[in-house]
């Protein structure tokens, strides 16, 4: 009987929800990588910053931080004051998209942020 090699897997280890909640997401430097990785993840990205925006909410913290960049020091935080409007954005491109399955939670979100936020 032949032993069977495993491969390895090409992927990075997905670190888990309550993580991905507390720490900023990890992206390419480099440009074409990132314009890459921006347009292949936009979902994920975009499901990732309501998941923070909803941590910071329940944690009264007035700014989080999304992004990092690999090989880099640069990190893109985004503070309370600009929740509503990158909700509302994130809730058109579902709609424009037809992202319909995410609309509701994308929806919770901003009317969460609207009512804390928005005077």
């Amino acid at each position: 009987m032949a032993s069977q090699k495993k491969e390895k897997s090409t992927k990075k280890p997905k670190r888990s929800y309550k993580a991905r909640k507390k720490y900023p997401f990890e992206l390419p430097s480099e440009y074409d990588l990132l314009d890459d990785y921006l347009q292949t993840h936009k979902t994920e990205l975009t499901q990732m910053t309501l998941n923070r925006i909803e941590y910071a909410m329940k944690n009264e913290l007035d700014s989080i931080e999304l992004f990092k960049f690999s090989d880099s020091d640069f990190v893109v935080t985004l503070k309370e004051d600009d929740f509503y409007d990158n909700v509302k954005n994130i809730c058109n491109f579902y709609m424009e998209s037809e992202k319909y399955e995410l609309c509701s939670y994308a929806f919770k979100i901003k009317n969460n942020v609207e009512k804390k936020y928005v005077k």
